[in-house]
């Protein structure tokens, strides 16, 4: 892999080879060159872009070509100052520095050996400069060459390093004379000692911009590393990448890597051995240490910052929720909006921030750290809260499982791939998708026997802002019934989904399986608390009665009374529904004590049986049983006869002797005649 920060490390042949959106900004620089060279260039050439974009990279590049160039490589000799000249305080400082370079970079011509051995201790800067501008220019002559100057930094160099303006001057005058001396020149940002009229070096430079890589630039960066560093487990052949391998499983990465960089060069390629790591732990390991390892390069990059955009800069970065506006970021960073409106602006033209409509009010702006991992770099150094939830990991792998189908494919790979120990990953997907797909998986995490705190998980849980069932749920998520609030999640999900038809259907599987010795109090208090949401009127009758049901073989009487009244109430007259939530309702008054109420509703229910399924039913005999039953209690015992013995009738005749039913009707008939005093 290529060098990150030391451009020498690094092969021309790969430099050149892994080199995207840069060949014609090198052609134009070598055009500018040939033409300063003739003197029909007057100005000397500034490329200007961020840290990180490339321009060290770029210089690099330049220099490649001039060797590789028949005819440039007669006339051009470059020669590269260190990325920080931190030597170079005065003019004759920078020309013994130039002397020093030739010295070792061209061994054959002793004049510089000589030049730099007389005068490196010489304490008079005027003599310095008297002696090696004429000789550098006499040497170049000589040789029919130019040097081409290439310096990093200049607005260090220029404005605080050269801080005199005679010295600035002296070095501007030097270019400017015929020297036979071409600059070419990089800054991160604009300095006003070359943009303001009275700056010493104004219309000195022309100024070329670096801007960041597109999107399809950087994952074509990141591709043409791969195949160069012949990753063997993501080749097709010697050459190529698997195509299907590119676009299922390394593109999603790559669009992840833009996002956070931006474009930035130098950052895809610190992230660059993420797409190949399908383990999110070693993921995470391999982000603190990029986190650790760009920190002396992100506070350079502040440093070229005023304090006031340095402020603005964290503030936009620790404002991790609500909308980005100016009104709110002037609020927290306590000035005007027209000063945080100039900040702002300022920011935007130096690459640092991005702004786009508030998709919630298209009347205002928001704005956002353009460089992903820029903003999340500001945000853990100045966030306690960012400490502990590595955010940076998150919005990595929120890029990379963007939708919640790939989500939960990963979740239930790494549940049957690695059990008990993929509880670390499977707690930062948890931190994953929406705040109900985070409930959801808190649950199961805290459900899991190998989790070490399921409290934790919780807690978190409870903290969700869910809607009015989700917070249902987490107000009665505890250690204790984790298994039927799961299974509660999958009717809420329904619901939350709209499919209503599929959620009374879960919720009347439920109440239907429901025994005294199997019930759970926990799902049919849900059940209870949620059956105003089913729509139509016979689901929703249906499942009161099903509650009630078990309600009444539990003894809780007023609970199930509540249903049974309710579900008699909603139901239209000719619902085949009505007579059963008549005669359930019945029973509960006969049990309880109350039979002058229940009696007529069993009539009733009777009456409607008989008109919907004819005399001869089934269902009629259950009404005719409930109905002696209650006769029998009244000591009614001559009515109640009658009623039970065509009870009898009907099931011996429609469902055979040996039914249950029939049994259980016949057992109570032999009851009746025993107190009748009747046998048979």
């Amino acid at each position: 892999m290529s060098s990150l920060f030391r451009q020498n490390f690094t092969d021309p042949a790969r430099r050149k080879a892994t080199t995207v959106s840069r060949g014609d900004t090198v052609h134009g620089a070598l055009e500018h060159l040939r033409a300063q060279a003739r003197k029909d260039e007057p100005r000397h050439l500034l490329f200007v872009g961020s840290r990180g974009i490339g321009k060290s990279h770029l210089l690099s590049l330049i220099v490649d070509e001039i060797s590789i160039s028949k005819d440039l490589s007669k006339q051009l000799v470059p020669v590269r100052f260190p990325e920080e000249a931190n030597r170079v305080l005065s003019f004759a400082d920078f020309l013994l520095g130039l002397v020093e370079i030739l010295k070792d970079a061209r061994p054959d011509e002793a004049i510089w050996s000589k030049l730099y051995e007389h005068y490196e201790t010489e304490e008079s800067n005027e003599i310095i400069a008297e002696a090696l501008v004429p000789a550098i220019y006499k040497e170049a002559e000589a040789l029919g060459i130019h040097f081409v100057i290439l310096m990093e930094n200049l607005n260090e160099l220029l404005t605080t390093q050269l801080r005199k303006t005679e010295e600035q001057k002296a070095f501007r005058q030097f270019f400017e004379q015929d020297n036979r001396c071409l600059l070419l020149g990089t800054t991160p940002i604009s300095f006003t000692g070359y943009t303001a009229k009275k700056g010493t070096f104004y219309d000195f430079f022309k100024e070329s911009l670096i801007d960041h890589l597109s999107e399809e630039e950087t994952i074509e960066l990141i591709r043409l590393h791969l195949t160069a560093d012949n990753h063997e487990n993501l080749l097709k052949n010697e050459k190529l990448i698997d195509e299907e391998f590119f676009k299922n499983e390394l593109r999603p990465k790559l669009k992840a890597i833009y996002r956070l960089t931006a474009g930035s060069p130098r950052l895809s390629m610190m992230l660059y051995g993420l797409i190949t790591d399908e383990s999110i732990l070693e993921i995470r390991k391999q982000l603190e240490t990029l986190l650790d390892r760009i920190t002396p390069f992100y506070q350079d990059r502040l440093k070229d910052l005023s304090a006031q955009e340095r402020a603005a800069l964290e503030t936009i970065a620790c404002m991790r929720s609500g909308d980005k506006t100016p009104k709110a970021i002037a609020a927290k960073l306590r000035l005007s909006q027209q000063q945080t409106s100039t900040l702002l602006k300022r920011l935007s033209q130096s690459n640092y921030l991005a702004s786009g409509k508030n998709p919630f009010d298209g009347r205002q702006s928001i704005y956002w750290i353009k460089e992903g991992f820029f903003d999340i770099w500001l945000y853990m150094n100045n966030s306690r809260q960012g400490k502990k939830r590595i955010p940076f990991l998150l919005d990595f792998l929120a890029l990379v499982y963007p939708t919640l189908e790939e989500r939960e494919e990963k979740r239930s790979q790494y549940r049957e791939k690695y059990g008990m120990e993929a509880d670390d990953t499977l707690d930062l997907l948890s931190e994953l998708g929406t705040e109900e797909e985070r409930f959801t998986e808190k649950i199961r995490l805290a459900k899991r026997t190998s989790s070490s705190n399921p409290e934790l998980y919780l807690q978190e849980a409870r903290g969700m802002k869910l809607d009015s069932m989700g917070q249902w749920l987490a107000q009665r998520a505890s250690i204790n019934h984790l298994d039927e609030i799961e299974d509660l999640i999958h009717c809420w999900e329904e619901h939350r989904l709209g499919n209503l038809e599929n959620f009374a259907a879960k919720l009347s599987e439920m109440a239907n399986g429901f025994t005294y010795k199997n019930y759970s109090e926990t799902k049919l208090s849900f059940i209870e608390n949620h059956i105003e949401e089913i729509t139509e009127l016979e689901e929703r009758a249906k499942l009161r009665l099903a509650a009630a049901r078990i309600l009444i073989e539990l003894a809780h009487w007023e609970r199930a009374e509540e249903h049974l009244r309710k579900a008699f109430e909603e139901l239209p007259e000719d619902s085949k529904y009505r007579s059963w939530a008549m005669n359930d309702l019945a029973s509960l008054l006969q049990a309880t004590n109350r039979l002058g109420e229940a009696e007529p509703l069993m009539r009733r229910a009777l009456e409607i049986d008989e008109a919907s399924f004819g005399k001869d039913h089934p269902n009629v005999a259950i009404r005719l049983n409930n109905l002696a039953s209650l006769l029998q209690a009244t000591n009614r015992l001559g009515d109640a006869e009658p009623l039970i013995r065509r009870a009898l009738e009907i099931f011996e005749r429609s469902l055979g002797k040996e039914h249950p039913s029939s049994k259980i009707v016949s057992g109570n008939f032999q009851i009746l005649l025993q107190e009748m005093g009747k046998e048979e």
